[in-house]
């Protein structure tokens, strides 16, 4: 098991999860055991996302955080 954190808020991550985080912003990756993991960094523009639709969908995913 491990856990995604950023922003003051946490998810934990357990096989077969996945997380999506902001790399302009610091965010840390912590395993209970040695794990591996994929890391994909993809730039916004790449996604073309604009910046609000971004925040809608990082939304949704941050509901499944809670504040530590």
């Amino acid at each position: 098991m491990g856990r995604v954190g950023q922003d003051g808020r946490a998810a934990r991550l357990v096989a077969d999860t996945a997380a999506v985080c902001r790399t302009d912003r610091p965010y840390r990756l912590s395993f209970d055991a040695p794990m591996s993991e994929l890391v994909l960094q993809v730039s916004q523009a790449r996604l073309r996302l604009r910046e609000k639709a971004l925040r809608e969908a990082l939304g949704g995913w941050s509901m499944k955080m809670h504040r530590v």
